[in-house]
């Protein structure tokens, strides 16, 4: 019977007579230093980093490896980001295997989809660089900050790829703000950008010679921006915060301060890729909404679209994104902008917020998707926080939640996956409206440290595995269970992965089929409580 890793045993008797066939390893979780900093939930400790120690992330291929599959667990029992390798095993050795009496709680069959027409490639995974994430990361030594900075963009971290920012202010920067504060400059003579802009372009450029340098990573990360609000005097109500929309007359003026945005940092040396039309837009209606939105209707975003933000963004070859809003009417919305033909030749894509998630069917997505397929779905944001909590420090259940939306969002045509604030301190600050959430990285810059958390795992467990340009396989299970599989595949190099999640209490063994294996199979065991991800080349 096959034993779990953990225990050191390994095939009881069956190992004894075909001891080459079926091998297994863990490795040590001493990297993480685990420290207790919750006394409400006691077992639960974040992993420590700063300037003597950090847990960094295996750096290796893990496809090198031939009737192998390596995985990595993270668990609520304590296990972050541990390593076990199986070996694939024929058909011969499985079938005696059976005979002996190993039995498996389930079956996962992968297969290809055989329908690739319009199949999702893989965008991307990443989080937000907002003023409040710059200066944490700035109250940081410089020997803590670029340690922070490889546990989220090296290989030996968990290698991000898309950065999102804030165009101008937001309720997570020290004030409010905009690039053209002076009423009546339609000409934009006065724009200029923030001193956080500084921080954050600095911040940028050391992650990419530090990607390069540490890592030998040279892809581009990709790079897009988020206006909460247009500057007060273009908004009907006067105020960058509250309700109220952006005036007929100020259409243009504010597609060339977009745009200038844009230019002011490629100046600087950092190419952004992409935008989107308006952060939330839906808030725009609360005229007493606490800090910077603007409300942008279908009607209004498609015209905006069409005839101002399209066609100065077109020329720059910059990806627009529609939405960036909650799932509640984001179909009939993106249909109402994409009816026109001339506004949806400028739309690239569909940004969507995570908050409404546990509300709204994520068939919605799918739906999307069967009606614009061309364009594609990335969840822009996402965080966890609640009014008795702002910061629950190790918190499973908030990992847990992350992992659970992500796989929700990839099974329904969703390309990628944005965190919100990738760095904050520890009482989830600085917000200028007190709007403090948690973060999957903490600063502790008393002490000089900062912290990963939960989620900060999860997210690694599909950003470094789950890579650009991927399509996903079918992923089934033959007994009904509490697993959550998703499973991907590169499309000219053979590389497959496989994303696991168990939020059931049982410890479970589940062997894997893949017809690209040629009978081959591989039975591995998913704790209670986990997030797993199996990588894997047939040939």
């Amino acid at each position: 019977m096959l034993m779990h890793a953990r225990e050191g045993v390994l095939l009881l008797g069956f190992c004894v007579l075909f001891s080459t066939v079926v091998q297994a390893s863990r490795s040590s979780n001493e990297k993480c230093t685990k420290v207790y900093l919750n006394p409400r939930n006691p077992d639960n400790f974040v992993c420590v980093c700063n300037s003597t120690l950090c847990h960094e992330l295996p750096n290796f291929d893990p496809w090198s490896l031939r009737k192998q599959l390596i995985m990595f667990t993270t668990s609520k029992e304590g296990r972050r980001f541990e390593k076990s390798i199986w070996s694939l095993v024929s058909k011969k050795a499985d079938d005696l295997r059976t005979q002996m009496g190993d039995v498996v709680d389930t079956e996962l069959t992968i297969r290809r989809i055989r329908s690739e027409s319009n199949q999702v490639r893989i965008k991307g995974f990443g989080g937000a660089l907002t003023d409040s994430a710059a200066i944490n990361l700035n109250a940081l030594d410089e020997e803590v900050r670029l340690m922070l900075i490889n546990a989220y963009f090296t290989n030996s971290g968990s290698e991000y790829s898309i950065v999102r920012f804030p165009i101008a202010s937001c309720d997570f920067s020290t004030s409010e703000y905009s690039y053209a504060d002076e009423e009546g400059d339609v000409r934009l003579k006065c724009f200029k950008l923030h001193e956080e802009d500084a921080w954050k372009i600095n911040i940028l450029k050391t992650i990419k010679k530090f990607r390069q340098k540490k890592g030998g990573m040279t892809g581009a990360l990709y790079l897009f921006g988020s206006p909460w609000s247009a500057p007060g005097w273009m908004k009907s109500n006067g105020h960058m915060r509250g309700g109220g929309t952006l005036l007929d007359k100020y259409q243009r003026v504010y597609a060339a301060y977009i745009k200038r945005f844009i230019e002011a940092y490629s100046e600087a040396r950092i190419d952004i890729q992409s935008v989107t039309v308006q952060n939330e837009p839906s808030t725009g209606r609360d005229p007493d909404y606490p800090y910077q939105t603007m409300y942008f209707s279908a009607k209004h975003q498609q015209d905006f679209v069409k005839n101002h933000l399209g066609p100065a963004f077109k020329e720059k070859d910059i990806e627009l994104m529609i939405f960036d809003d909650l799932r509640y009417n984001i179909s009939s919305f993106v249909d109402t902008v994409l009816a026109d033909s001339e506004a949806a030749f400028y739309v690239d894509g569909i940004a969507v917020h995570w908050y409404a998630d546990d509300d709204v069917d994520p068939a919605v997505l799918s739906e999307v998707h069967k009606n614009h397929p061309d364009k594609f779905i990335l969840g822009s944001e996402a965080c966890n926080t609640d009014q008795y909590k702002h910061v629950d420090y190790g918190s499973w259940e908030r990992g847990d939640m992350y992992a659970r939306d992500i796989i929700q969002d990839l099974r329904h045509n969703v390309s990628g996956w944005v965190d919100w604030n990738r760095a904050l301190n520890m009482e989830g600050r600085p917000n200028w409206v007190q709007n403090f959430v948690d973060s999957p990285v903490l600063v502790n810059s008393g002490k000089q440290e900062f912290y990963l958390q939960p989620m900060y795992y999860v997210l690694a467990h599909f950003n470094k595995y789950v890579k650009k340009g991927m399509v996903m396989d079918e992923a089934k299970l033959q007994t009904r269970s509490d697993l959550e599989v998703i499973s991907f595949r590169s499309v000219t190099e053979g590389k497959k992965t496989i994303v696991i999640r168990n939020p059931g209490s049982r410890d479970m063994e589940v062997k894997i089929m893949d017809p690209d294996c040629n009978g081959e199979t591989v039975i591995v065991p998913i704790d209670a409580y986990s997030l797993n991800t199996l990588m894997y080349k047939c040939a």
